[in-house]
């Protein structure tokens, strides 16, 4: 502050100035009035030289009722401007805390400057008396005088013309705000000088109106130390906290708010006009990220920017761990694209179908390659060459013979069921592969073979031991096919419940979800780049579901750029992720949204910014962020902003759920009777009298699927 206030002085061209710190019971407002000619020159420097500031033209000023004039006893003297902090806190602290309709207004109005000087003969002693004078000649000024003065005239200095104005209900009350203004003013006083006021017309106040006889002459910091414009790095009274800092976005981002296309998610905070913050179609193809807390608004902006895709009627999955982003977006989703919608909720009593098998007979080696890297990195901990040799033969064998048994949760069935097995493999002709494995597998004894596919069924039992599970993965033939979502445009909501389904279900589920949408994002290079419109996902939770993107997670993000796919992946904090997820999501997601952060990642997101502290980021109020975002190709920088308000409802969400269940959906009971019948085998019904043997116990805990009971030996 005390830079920009040398250089406005120091420039007469500047003319005529006036510093204006007008205070009510709401706010501090800080102004600058310069000639029409110099306002752009003045406000450049604002900008250039007080970092982070933004200027606004100014509203309607309201009249005072009551003016004084500040006057000094010994203007020759200067004013002690060693402690500008104290004097600015001071000031601050007596323009807060006054009622409704009152206001304080400090004015400065800066005329004629004066150049820099040399001290020729030092200043004499200013409280000599006159008989002292008379018998004692004059005395030379005091040392921590003569040092004032000297630095006085070493600076640029102006006539200055200091006015205070107040409003109240009362004249004395107004009187009163005025001399509390006033001792706070007496605190930049020195030995030798002491502040006075003088009555002064409120008219010229409010009208700026040049004195005629201005009273002070003052050097640069004395100016700067008479404003009570913020300096220092503390709080200060009456103004925001320091931290989290308030950072205006740059002045070209106002006029593209129709480049962003209604995918804006909050506004700039930063004193000023709000401007909307947001993230254009083409640059969402940079990918961003969000992090912070549950409960931090996460979920709010992640609601703006997908129902900005579906009301562009673009294509867009949503995976929600908690459900809730999903309801809200049922009911605030434009009735045009209601139709559009599929919701995949395991817990719904019809719910939509996943199966990876259903299409897999034209290249099941593709189809059992992407599964067995979803599961692979799903039980990265417990994966061993046994466990990938039987799943992929049962995966593979599944996918070739497809029909009925073509579901992820008849695998057990076929591990562990010897009948069920057999009349499924009797419909393969791979002698040189799958078929050879069930041969060799088949000649093992049943205690061999429990201890070779415990491992698989411990992992697999995820899919069977759940009926909501079941009632997804079991469906032979869903209504609805994922390439839909970039072929048809569909909106895919994804409800994963964990507090229903479990957190391991919900995360397998996720994963596999994730998984099979991985090659239907690869088939899109078959395109031409001008028939690849922009698809969206965005994924809660993140670090659950991205272990189905096989292989390395930034060239995933890298490819989907070009394939005209872009990510939203949310997530709490960033240990949740591993390093290689942190550090593709670093480089590859160029829009971040940041929210109110935990010490550490408070000092991670603090070393990629410029000008900002850990202490920020952990001082983020609710809705409240920081983020970074490319615009029409420019990157806006770290931004301040609150997320907008969530839209209005539109409807319950119960009705667009069952319009989902209507068209895609399948009762969880004809899939659940469907299973049973497909692993059930006729079994000889004993006499009433006999009593029969009770069934035998599985070869191995965890192990699932159907064994015929014990019966009388049949003869050969």
């Amino acid at each position: 502050m005390q830079q920009l206030m040398h250089r406005l002085v120091a420039d007469p061209g500047l003319g005529s100035l006036v510093i204006e710190t007008r205070a009510t019971n709401e706010t501090i407002r800080f102004q600058i009035a310069a000639d029409v000619r110099c306002i752009r020159v003045v406000e450049s420097l604002l900008g250039e030289l007080v970092p982070g500031m933004q200027t606004v033209k100014a509203g309607v000023r309201r009249a005072v009722t009551r003016a004084a004039r500040l006057k000094v006893t010994h203007p020759l003297l200067a004013l002690d401007t060693s402690r500008i902090e104290a004097v600015t806190r001071a000031l601050l602290a007596g323009l807060s805390g006054l009622r409704t309709g009152e206001q304080l207004v400090l004015q400065l109005f800066i005329g004629g400057r004066v150049a820099p000087m040399l001290s020729r003969r030092p200043p004499l002693e200013a409280r000599q008396s006159w008989w002292s004078l008379l018998n004692h000649g004059a005395r030379t000024a005091s040392g921590d005088e003569l040092a004032r003065v000297r630095e006085r005239r070493r600076q640029h200095g102006a006539l200055v013309s200091v006015r205070l104005g107040a409003e109240a209900a009362t004249p004395q009350k107004a009187r009163a705000l005025i001399q509390r203004l006033f001792g706070a003013l007496c605190t930049i006083e020195a030995a030798g000088v002491r502040l006075r006021l003088w009555p002064e017309d409120p008219a010229k106040l409010h009208q700026v109106r040049r004195p005629w006889y201005y009273g002070l002459q003052l050097s640069s910091t004395e100016i700067a130390s008479l404003t009570g414009w913020p300096v220092g790095e503390g709080d200060l009274p009456g103004l925001p906290p320091v931290s989290p800092r308030q950072i205006p976005p740059p002045n070209w981002l106002a006029g593209m708010h129709q480049r962003l296309a209604g995918r804006v998610f909050a506004r700039s905070s930063a004193p000023g006009r709000p401007v909307a913050l947001g993230i254009p179609p083409r640059d969402a193809l940079l990918h961003t990220v969000l992090l912070g807390p549950t409960g931090a608004g996460k979920s709010t902006a992640l609601e703006h920017l997908a129902l900005a895709d579906i009301t562009a009627g673009r294509g867009v999955v949503v995976i929600d761990p908690k459900s809730d982003l999903v309801t809200d977006l049922l009911e605030r989703i434009p009735t045009e694209r209601v139709d559009d919608v599929v919701v995949l909720d395991p817990t719904d009593p019809g719910p939509v179908g996943l199966n990876p098998l259903a299409a897999a007979t034209r290249q099941p080696e593709l189809t059992v390659d992407a599964l067995l890297a979803t599961c692979k990195a799903v039980f990265a901990d417990s994966w061993g060459i046994r466990t990938e040799e039987i799943l992929t033969a049962a995966l593979l064998t599944l996918a070739k013979v497809g029909g009925p048994a073509a579901t992820l949760v008849m695998i057990p069935s076929l591990l562990t069921n010897p009948a069920f097995r057999r009349m499924v493999t009797r419909k393969l002709h791979d002698p040189l592969g799958v078929s050879a494995f069930w041969a060799k597998f088949d000649a093992k004894s049943p205690e061999q073979q429990a201890t070779e596919i415990a491992p698989v069924l411990n992992k697999l039992q995820q899919f069977v031991i759940r009926p909501q599970l079941r009632a997804v993965l079991g469906q032979t033939q869903p209504r609805f096919q994922l390439r839909e979502v970039f072929t048809n445009r569909t909106i895919l909501l994804v409800s994963l419940n964990k507090g229903v389904i479990g957190s391991e279900a919900a995360r397998l589920l996720g994963s596999l979800l994730i998984g099979q949408l991985w090659p239907l994002i690869l088939s899109r290079a078959a395109l031409p780049p001008e028939r690849r419109h922009l698809v969206s996902i965005y994924v809660d939770e993140v670090h659950d579901f991205l272990h189905g993107i096989p292989g390395d997670l930034a060239d995933a993000l890298a490819q989907s750029r070009s394939l005209g796919v872009a990510w939203h992946l949310a997530h709490q904090y960033r240990n949740q992720l591993t390093p290689a997820m942190r550090a593709a999501i670093d480089a590859n997601a160029r829009n971040k949204i940041c929210f109110g952060l935990a010490a550490p990642d408070a000092r991670d997101m603090a070393a990629m910014t410029s000008g900002l502290e850990p202490l920020d980021f952990i001082r983020l109020p609710r809705y409240a962020t920081y983020s970074t975002a490319w615009v029409d190709g420019q990157e806006t920088g770290w931004i301040s902003g609150i997320t907008l308000p969530p839209h209005p409802s539109q409807r319950p969400a119960i009705d667009a759920r069952a319009a989902s269940r209507h068209r895609y959906g399948i009762p969880a009971k004809e899939t659940e009777t469907a299973l049973t019948q497909l692993t059930s085998h006729p079994i000889p019904t004993a006499p009433a009298t006999e009593t029969t043997s009770p069934p035998a116990p599985p070869t191995s805990p965890g192990e699932f699927g159907r064994r015929l009971a014990p019966t009388k030996r049949r003869q050969k």
